[in-house]
């Protein structure tokens, strides 16, 4: 059981870093923990519990930005008052559309992978990928300032393009938060709306996963016997490390530090390559 700790840990800690969950999860079964592979073999699917954990990884991204939301409700609510309903609306419908327009193309790729396959992309790749796009996330913060919004003008271009660039993220070892952020930033947003804008499309995207995966567990009688004392304690620690994590990851950007990420990924993909892996 505690390889099943481990990896609930990892899971959430990664979730909340510019790295890729899905190719350190891979690592750690790999290498460290192959007897997750018989967890998954006799017991349940580890995919689908990833699913319910991206439920706690939702709650802390929500609680992350709920000053920012408040603000932007608070906001709205202002503008009612002053009888500008139709602006609120007008802005509020501007973010669902984006949203659920990037999101919908993110779908449409993770559907093509899980009819036909992923293609065979070695791990040590898409992290090698990641640290490259954090590198360039760094240069574009020093020569590149600009505060661009989401618009009328620009939003179903953008919407598209981060869709794109999250539904590539689905291959392993690529890391969403990095690229969709580092588009953002090549885009022109600034460091804050580049890390907004890059949760706020894949808040929905796990809020779903994380319902189908309870759902999953529960129908199978499963879900309350995971959920016992231990791995609930685990998952909370796991929660609280993935808060602080966060902030790190947004200290880093604001400070124009994510390659400090690029240097752990290279000696990662290193190391893979002297394994013969």
């Amino acid at each position: 059981m505690l390889c099943f700790y481990a990896w609930i840990l990892v899971h959430l800690l990664v979730e909340s870093l510019p790295l890729s969950s899905s190719g350190h999860l891979f690592i750690l079964q790999k290498f460290l923990c192959e007897n997750l592979v018989a967890l998954q073999k006799y017991f349940f699917d580890l995919d689908v519990f990833s699913d319910v954990l991206h439920g706690v990884t939702a709650c802390v991204v929500a609680l992350f930005f709920f000053r920012r939301w408040f603000t932007l409700l608070y906001a709205g609510y202002q503008e009612i008052k002053t009888n500008r309903m139709k602006i609120f609306t007008q802005k509020i419908l501007l973010l669902v559309l984006f949203t659920g327009i990037a999101d919908g193309i993110t779908s449409f790729f993770y559907f093509v992978f899980k009819n036909y396959g992923m293609p065979p992309l070695p791990v040590y790749v898409g992290f090698a990928f990641t640290a490259v796009a954090l590198f360039v996330s760094t240069y574009v913060g020093e020569v590149k300032n600009n505060k661009r919004q989401i618009t009328q003008s620009n939003f179903l271009l953008f919407a598209c393009i981060l869709g794109i660039v999250q539904g590539i993220a689905l291959l392993p070892g690529i890391s969403r938060l990095a690229t969709t952020y580092t588009a953002g930033r090549l885009l022109g947003f600034s460091h804050r709306n580049s890390f907004a804008v890059s949760f706020m499309i894949q808040w929905p995207l796990i809020v779903a996963a994380s319902t189908v995966g309870i759902y999953k567990l529960y129908s199978v009688g499963l879900l309350s016997q995971l959920l016992h004392l231990q791995i609930l304690l685990v998952i909370v620690i796991g929660g609280v490390g993935a808060w602080y994590a966060l902030i790190l990851t947004e200290y880093c950007a604001r400070k124009n530090k994510l390659y400090f990420f690029s240097v752990y990924l290279l000696i990662i993909v290193v190391l893979l390559l002297l394994s013969d892996f």
